[in-house]
């Protein structure tokens, strides 16, 4: 049994000691102590960078961009970081080809125990009635998950709020001012 701190006073290498030695009051390096606040907060600034480079692109595109982060967690782990990249990575590739607009704002905020992501844009916009909307499959590949996870919510909001439709979702969420038209 050996003291860690007497090996450090006496420079002495811990592979230098016999085989099966135990080595007490060790120090923990810090990536030991700190390694699940750095993945975070590498998550978080990986999250904003890709956001700051998407709003970037997006400006050189067609319309300047503002971005705007609110009650962000501590810690953001990298599958959600990608996660919200890939939707707004979509949601401004269609602002920018669908849109025309003058003007986009994406903001990226805490709420409740989770992250909500918001573009925002003043381009043409649609007609719900119109539209079939994204596909399940396609917002399912976008975010990696099963269509019929997609499927499931939509279905589980739809039903509870007594819509039949997907365009009645958006009108019953425009009107309540859950997003603007």
């Amino acid at each position: 049994m050996f003291d860690w701190r007497e090996l450090q006073r006496w420079r002495i290498r811990e592979a230098d000691l016999p085989v099966g030695s135990e080595v007490r009051f060790r120090q923990p390096t810090f990536w030991e102590q700190y390694r699940w606040q750095v993945v975070g907060v590498f998550g978080l600034v990986t999250a904003e960078a890709v956001l700051i480079l998407l709003l970037t692109f997006n400006y050189v595109r067609s319309a300047p961009a503002e971005l705007s982060l609110r009650d962000l967690p501590p810690l953001v782990p990298p599958a959600v970081a990608f996660c919200l990249y890939r939707v707004a990575q979509e949601a401004l590739r269609n602002v920018v080809r669908h849109a025309g607009p003058t003007r986009v704002h994406v903001s990226l905020a805490g709420v409740d125990q989770g992250l909500q992501l918001v573009v925002q844009d003043d381009g043409v916009g649609f007609d719900p009635s119109l539209q079939d909307g994204c596909s399940a499959k396609e917002i399912a590949r976008r975010l990696n998950i099963s269509h019929r996870t997609v499927e499931f919510h939509k279905y589980q909001m739809t039903d509870s709020l007594g819509l039949r439709s997907t365009a009645q979702l958006v009108r019953w969420a425009i009107k309540r001012g859950f997003v603007s038209p």
